[in-house]
């Protein structure tokens, strides 16, 4: 809602996490409070799709599954949710090939000059996929502690335990 001017991909592990994460955004979208909160921030009125649709702002959200279509498609905030799937597949090293193959020629090159990546996963036993990620952009570990006093935190101190961590960016 405060970038309305920003486009949104949620990459899932499957797709209809995907079609949900794009539903449960959509709703909240179209809800009266976010309506009057963010006035700049609503979907087109021919945008109908539950898992791609325009904002009034000229900017898109799509959710997809992380081997889905998104030629063309750019995100100032890519969402990464949970593409490890357990601990079979943590330790499969073909899965483990075709997550980042998928991740370096589909979705780094769809992120934004100056876009955020956020990764919401998982650690599996035997998870290589999320440290490689997390050492190729300097992110750490948020443990569940840290993750409890963020959500109690002032916007100024979720902001510092933000750029600490690295979580996005």
């Amino acid at each position: 809602g405060q970038h309305p001017e920003q486009s949104v991909i949620v990459v899932s592990a499957a797709s209809d996490l995907a079609v949900g994460f794009g539903r449960k955004t959509r709703n909240l979208l179209e809800s009266p409070l976010h309506t009057a909160l963010f006035p700049k921030c609503q979907i087109e009125w021919d945008s109908l799709a539950k898992a791609d649709f325009s904002l009034t702002e000229g900017v898109h959200y799509y959710a997809m599954w992380y081997d889905g279509q998104i030629t063309g498609k750019g995100a100032h905030l890519m969402i990464m949710d949970d593409w490890v799937k357990s601990t079979k597949d943590a330790q499969s090293e073909p899965a483990e090939a075709t997550r980042r193959e998928i991740f370096n020629s589909v979705i780094f090159p769809r992120l934004e000059p100056g876009g955020k990546l956020l990764l919401v996963m998982t650690k599996w036993p035997g998870d290589i996929f999320t440290g490689w990620l997390m050492e190729k952009f300097g992110a750490q570990d948020i443990t569940r502690a840290e993750l409890q006093q963020w959500r109690r935190s002032t916007p100024a101190d979720a902001n510092a335990a933000v750029s600490k961590h690295g979580i996005v960016g």
